[in-house]
């Protein structure tokens, strides 16, 4: 008894809807809580969301709507292939913002001799390919912030670009 109802619940779109919206509000609240106090990526977060939504539209697809003799329509193929594609651009932007902040440490980390950092923040500057690395060097109260030109896949000072 209690299966038939969480399967209503998750893939019945006509029942439920305040208890659903409820919930929704709750675990967007969470979610929000998780990214600020974690210091957790947004774009991760949203990864992880995505693709528990991808695969309930695929099981709903898939099991409930055969179970109940529910025609596909065409907005279910359209949730999944929206989904479907807003998953693989973050996921792209993922890496792509891994990688930047992979190219900070091992920069920073080769100007403060090899003494543990943490990167706060990259972020692009108006300027075409200059970032801003803010990062603090373990055991110093300072934070420090200091301008990187990306370019072949590295980080370049911004004074070495500015002499030439």
């Amino acid at each position: 008894m209690s299966k038939d109802k969480v399967i209503e619940f998750l893939f019945n779109e006509k029942k439920y809807r305040v208890e659903k919206f409820v919930i929704l509000l709750f675990f967007g609240i969470v979610f929000g809580y998780i990214v600020m106090v974690f210091e957790i990526s947004l774009l991760a977060m949203n990864i992880i969301v995505l693709t528990f939504v991808l695969i309930r539209l695929v099981l709903q697809l898939i099991f409930y709507n055969k179970i109940k003799n529910i025609k596909t329509s065409a907005i279910n193929w359209l949730g999944i292939l929206i989904c479907l594609i807003a998953l693989i651009a973050m996921s792209f932007l993922y890496v792509e913002q891994m990688k930047l902040k992979n190219a900070a440490y091992d920069v920073i980390e080769d100007k403060v001799n090899n003494k543990s950092v943490t990167i706060e923040y990259v972020d692009e500057m108006d300027e075409e390919n200059l970032y801003a690395i803010g990062y603090t060097v373990a055991g110093e109260d300072e934070r420090n912030l200091e301008f990187y030109y990306w370019q072949d896949n590295e980080f370049i000072p911004e004074n070495i670009i500015d002499s030439e």
